[in-house]
């Protein structure tokens, strides 16, 4: 039974704060739309990337460590009479419903209604459920384990969905379609997010220009890769290197 939810926070294109080591007197769910955080749960360390949800009982030691890299999550602080059955991260988990769901939620947050917690409490049961039914099929198939593998190692080339069905042998519908079911996205997405996480990494490692980071992450076009890595940051690849400390 869900008690009262105490705390909502959006957090888009932010920075990882640090959070001290202390005893929590609430329950935690942070959900990373987008990004890379590490939580430590009770002392165990547990990295986040992009799908990921971590679950903080109440009464357990958390801590966080602070972070450069612009995150795009969602923190809920709630009180409920039982621990939640659910695994302290759940990976790849946040689906298209999960996020629908978010969505919902923070409307009811953000709404004046007297009814609020009621609403909230609705929602974000609905939201508790959707994560026992995404983890209870957290089987990957080997095929959609083998597309990721096979763009994580490719990403800098020209990658078509012709190319992934002749490396796979199988044809370009049933690798999407599975990829798809499997990931949670596309496979064009899946494969650009790994070149903006490749071009970050360049961009505020490195003094090589925008043009060549393209380049080297697989892009053909920079104007096209400036306009995706702002839509998928908010910010363009100039800023976010002073943002980075490397302009």
């Amino acid at each position: 039974m869900i008690g009262e939810i105490t705390y909502f926070s959006h957090n888009k294109f932010a920075t990882q704060n640090r959070i001290e080591r202390h005893e929590i007197k609430f329950n935690e769910l942070t959900f990373l739309i987008s990004g890379e955080m590490t939580y430590f749960v009770n002392d165990i360390k547990y990295e986040m990337t992009s799908g990921d949800i971590v679950y903080v009982p109440s009464g357990s030691v958390r801590r966080r460590e602070i972070g450069d890299m612009l995150n795009d999550y969602v923190s809920i602080n709630f009180h409920s009479e039982h621990h939640l059955d659910l695994d302290t991260i759940s990976k790849n988990c946040i689906n298209n419903e999960i996020k629908m769901l978010l969505n919902f939620f923070e409307s009811a947050y953000s709404s004046p209604s007297v009814d609020v917690q009621k609403k909230m409490r609705l929602v974000f049961e609905t939201i508790v459920l959707q994560i026992k039914d995404n983890t209870s099929d957290s089987f990957t198939s080997p095929l959609a384990v083998e597309i990721a593998s096979y763009l994580a190692s490719h990403y800098s080339e020209k990658i078509t969905l012709e190319d992934i069905s002749q490396a796979t042998f199988y044809s370009t519908a049933h690798c999407e379609n599975e990829f798809r079911k499997n990931m949670g996205t596309s496979i064009i997405n899946y494969l650009i997010d790994i070149r903006i996480s490749a071009a970050k990494k360049l961009l505020a490692e490195s003094s090589m220009s925008c043009s060549r980071i393209a380049t080297a992450v697989g892009f053909e076009d920079a104007n096209y890769f400036s306009r995706i890595f702002k839509k998928r940051t908010g910010y363009s690849p100039l800023r976010y290197r002073e943002f980075m400390g490397q302009g």
